[in-house]
């Protein structure tokens, strides 16, 4: 049996890499989850002042945790059988404190031990369709987020650059539809202030025109 999945995926790659004897064809892949997203923060001391009314010079930076639980959306592109290109944003729905971050990112996510998409490939003689029950992957992003923090006498906001990576898995339960859970860290810096943020993301992946 690993002998057939070898040679299918051989055959996978070459039929993809000369288009001109075959048809190849690689969905991509929409992505909705849910889960836990957790923003530490602290501002820099450019920022520092006192928020208590009092008028002491010597402030400590001003810090704090922004949880909630987020909706995410994701978009994956496949240029290869074992890379892709994503965009994805989120918000919260659910929070545990008065704070709040909204997020959008992109990057890159390299599968291994599998191709990362369901995949077609036919020519005039052959057929060949490949659905992978587990897929694992990671990668780096780049991104952009909005938090929105409150300190003891105001409200603030700051828009923030985030670098950070991510890793996962995907179950599949048929060739459309599959299960995600995801870990994802970055780190950020803004205006008024640095930060870490980690996601902990569960939800389902639909894979388009397969």
């Amino acid at each position: 049996m690993k002998k057939i999945s070898f040679l299918l995926i051989v055959m996978a790659n070459y039929c993809f890499a000369n288009f001109a004897f075959a048809d190849g064809h690689i969905p991509g892949q929409l992505s909705f989850s849910i889960g836990s997203i957790s923003t530490s923060y602290t501002e820099s001391e450019s920022q520092i002042k006192a928020t208590d009314g009092t008028t002491s010079t010597k402030t400590t930076p001003y810090s704090g945790t922004a949880a909630s639980m987020p909706l995410d959306a994701e978009f994956e592109y496949f240029p290869t059988l074992k890379r892709s290109y994503f965009i994805r944003g989120g918000g919260p729905v659910m929070a545990s404190t008065p704070d709040r971050f909204f997020y959008f990112s992109t990057g890159a996510n390299f599968y291994f031990s599998s191709i990362g998409s369901p995949t077609y490939v036919s020519d005039q003689r052959i057929e060949i369709k490949i659905a992978p029950k587990f897929r694992y992957y990671a990668g780096p992003l780049i991104g952009a987020g909005y938090l929105v923090y409150s300190t003891k006498s105001e409200v603030k906001n700051d828009i923030i650059l985030e670098l950070g990576a991510q890793a996962g898995v995907i179950y599949s339960v048929n060739p459309k539809w599959g299960l995600r859970g995801e870990v994802n860290m970055s780190r950020g810096i803004g205006a008024l202030l640095s930060s870490m943020t980690m996601k902990i993301l569960l939800g389902t992946t639909y894979n388009l025109n397969y």
